[in-house]
């Protein structure tokens, strides 16, 4: 006999007046802002009480039916359909490929560049940059480039072309767990919600990590659905080899590592794996419970056979982790201090799990992924998850239930040990919210009139997919259309512009040299990556180059354009406040009249290269002294040029600030105006160092002579006036 559940003692269709409930809180918690005291009202008297009250009446029994999960609510569809909603979700998917973003953020030059080097070296690295990312993306990555080139297309196709296969792969994954009807509900919503969508528009290693997530929980739904025989442990090891990889692809995938093994462990602990129903194999009876597989030390076959097929699969990882001393990036963000009180620490761990349905508490000029408009669930997706909640607890006995309410604290653990909800850290959670909004859904729907479960089914589709688009294509749009905050200090708008005009000048006179590599900081690898189809000095073309381009502080354009006359020069950014005065871009025609002074800048441009991937490794918490090192060995090739001189220390300058050391960066930017050129964002910068140390006199000194540079652009009036107020105030600025 079919195990059955506890119903409610009032009907589902009672259920739509909390859905409503549910989305005209969230609604107003997500779009508007509210006093504190509203938002607290209507958390406690639109979700809370409601909440509770569903929750008492409708997890009371009164009658036995079927689970949800088993119900077919919907008509069956023949598979065109699903073809034509793969199209759809492809639609959405690459419209805008380039104009939605417009621009790589830093993480995302950052693997771009690591896979440009994959891509022309085929060199193999198990851990990359300073916050040890895993490779199996960035691999992925560079054969894309390898295969279409590297371009901006190629950069957002690849994430593109993983949310789509993520998406195909929900509907299979879903319906080794779930009925056809709850199966189609969750493609629906992994085709076209804004998370899923969202993921998807970043080169980031989430995108694989989704992908990666749907393939394990397919696996993991074929051994637990499994009545035992040959074919469990061959799912058990196949699942253990694929959890394995899954280290791969990105650093919080051993939240969801330990929800499979601990659903193996509880299965085999247990004696039975197998959801209700499943015959058994000898038999062909209908168990209860779950299958049964075989008894005493048996029972724990597929467990060992997943540990060790997980175990083997990560040990060339787990080499580099201890090679490599794996784990400084996980303890410099993590949040925890066993020397501050617990209280607090905690309340700041889930600071922002308001982000899941209503909004961001994050600050406005930090972007971390964050959603722009409401949360990563619009408002109508959040409240059918809550139905969706309320629907597990009645099912709490279902294995199913289980693994939900198991998995979701599991997998927000990335976030709560790091203090907040940055997406990709997250997101194994996004399939669970989706399930837990599915089940709702069906429970709404399975409460009307199978004639009317359609129309309204689509007209709910409709609604969301409204929200979401309008949050996509507009607000997450707008805040990339109109750059504010220097772009949250995540984007360059520098050098957008920069690759704008650099593109026309290839169109009209075919690829140039571009030397991108002489600014202080080599951390922004956006627009080498950008321009590598028309960079001539990348792609061995340099000779019959007609032009040749310099990306520079504007502080130097002066002196640059007596150093080589009949060049064009851009300021790229004169309308952000930037406190050193942006970047300038240079156009030289070749050849050039000064062949002498263009050939010691593409020397010492090429020098750099050598220090991209150094900058990548050695930040944050890893001190710089290596790349301080190199820089030294590399002094002779700047040596003696005014210019490059000027460029050669604030190399030094900037590497000595990341490492806090301020005698030292005083000291460069000293020799940067010495031995190099008396510009203003260099003063400016001096100035601002003295101030912080408290050397009051020499701050203003070195803010005076930024005023009196031509030109100026810096914050030294700015930084001059803080001066005299603090004089005034007698409090000192903190170190």
């Amino acid at each position: 006999m079919r195990k059955t559940f506890p119903a409610v003692p009032f009907p589902r269709k009672n259920l739509w007046f909390f859905f409503g409930l549910f989305c005209l809180a969230n609604g107003l918690l997500a779009y508007f802002n509210l006093s504190p005291t509203g938002e607290k009202g209507l958390w406690v008297f639109g979700l809370v009480v409601p909440g509770a009250v569903a929750a008492w009446f409708y997890s009371r029994p009164s009658s036995r039916v079927r689970p949800v999960f088993e119900e077919e609510f919907l008509p069956s569809v023949p598979p065109w359909f699903f073809l034509l909603l793969l199209l759809a979700a492809a639609f959405f998917r690459f419209i805008d490929l380039t104009r939605l973003s417009q621009w790589p953020l830093t993480d995302e030059a950052k693997s771009g560049y690591f896979s440009m080097q994959f891509a022309a070296q085929g060199k193999i690295r198990l851990l990359y940059d300073f916050s040890q990312l895993p490779p199996f993306y960035i691999w992925l990555q560079g054969l894309f480039f390898r295969v279409f080139g590297v371009s901006l297309d190629s950069l957002w196709a690849l994430p593109a072309l993983l949310s789509l296969l993520a998406a195909a792969a929900s509907y299979p994954a879903a319906r080794v767990f779930f009925s056809r009807s709850l199966s189609l509900a969750f493609f629906f919503l992994a085709a076209f919600s804004f998370w899923p969508l969202y993921v998807g528009r970043f080169s980031h290693p989430g995108c694989l990590l989704l992908l990666w997530e749907w393939l394990v929980l397919w696996l993991l739904a074929a051994f637990l659905k499994s009545p035992g025989g040959p074919r469990a442990p061959r799912a058990a090891l196949g699942l253990g080899l694929l959890t394995g990889a899954g280290f791969y692809t990105f650093t919080s995938w051993p939240s969801l590592a330990l929800v499979a093994t601990l659903s193996l462990l509880g299965s085999c602990w247990a004696g039975r794996w197998g959801i209700p129903g499943e015959k058994h194999p000898r038999t062909s009876r209908a168990s209860e419970g779950y299958a049964h597989p075989p008894t005493g030390s048996g029972r724990w076959k597929p467990f060992f056979l997943f540990l060790g097929g997980m175990v083997l699969v990560l040990l060339p990882l787990a080499g580099a982790w201890l090679s490599q001393g794996y784990g400084g990036y996980i303890r410099h963000v993590w949040m925890f201090n066993l020397k501050e009180p617990w209280l607090p620490q905690l309340a700041w761990a889930f600071r922002d799990v308001g982000a899941f349905f209503w909004k961001s508490r994050l600050p406005s000029n930090l972007f971390a992924y964050k959603p722009f408009w409401g949360g990563y669930l619009n408002p109508l997706l959040g409240a059918l998850c809550f139905i969706g909640a309320l629907e597990m607890a009645r099912l709490r006995s279902h294995p199913l239930a289980r693994f939900w309410f198991l998995a979701l604290p599991v997998l927000y653990l990335p976030g709560f040990l790091t203090g907040g909800v940055e997406m990709f850290r997250v997101l194994p959670l996004l399939p669970f919210l989706l399930a837990g909004a599915a089940v709702g859904a069906a429970v709404l729907l399975s409460a009307l009139p199978a004639a009317r479960r359609p129309l309204v089914g689509v007209l709910l589709l409709l609604v969301s997919v409204g929200l979401d688009s309008h949050h996509l294509f507009g607000v997450y749009g707008s805040v990339w259309s109109h750059p504010g905050d220097n772009w949250f200090a995540s984007k360059s708008l520098d050098r957008l512009r920069a690759y704008s005009i650099l593109k026309k000048a290839a169109e009209k006179e075919g690829p140039g040299i571009i030397l991108t590599r002489l600014v202080p900081d080599l951390y922004d690898q956006s627009l080498p990556l950008a321009t590598d189809g028309f960079n001539a000095e990348e792609n061995g073309g340099a000779v019959q180059a007609r032009w040749a381009a310099l990306l520079i502080n504007v502080h130097y354009q002066p002196y640059l354009q007596k150093e080589v006359p009949g060049g064009r020069w851009f300021w790229l950014a004169p309308d952000i406040d930037q406190p050193q005065g942006g970047l300038l871009l240079g156009l030289f025609p070749l050849p050039s009249a000064h062949p002498d002074v263009l050939r010691r800048w593409v020397r010492a441009d090429r020098a750099m290269a050598g220090l991209v991937a150094p900058t990548f490794d050695f930040r944050d918490y890893k001190s710089r002294r290596p790349i301080l090192q190199k820089l030294g060995e590399l002094y002779p090739l700047f040596q003696g040029d005014r210019f490059l001189e000027a460029c050669y220390w604030e190399k030094i300058a900037e590497n000595n600030y990341g490492d806090l050391d301020y005698a030292a960066q005083i000291h460069a930017l000293r020799e940067a105006i010495v031995k190099g050129l008396p510009a203003a964002h260099l003063y400016n910068g001096l100035g601002s160092l003295y101030f912080r140390r408290h050397h009051l006199r020499e701050a203003r000194q070195a803010f005076g002579e930024a005023l009196r540079c031509q030109p100026n652009h810096t914050s030294a009036a700015a930084g001059l006036e803080m001066l005299e107020k603090m004089e005034k105030t007698g409090q000192l600025p903190e170190d």
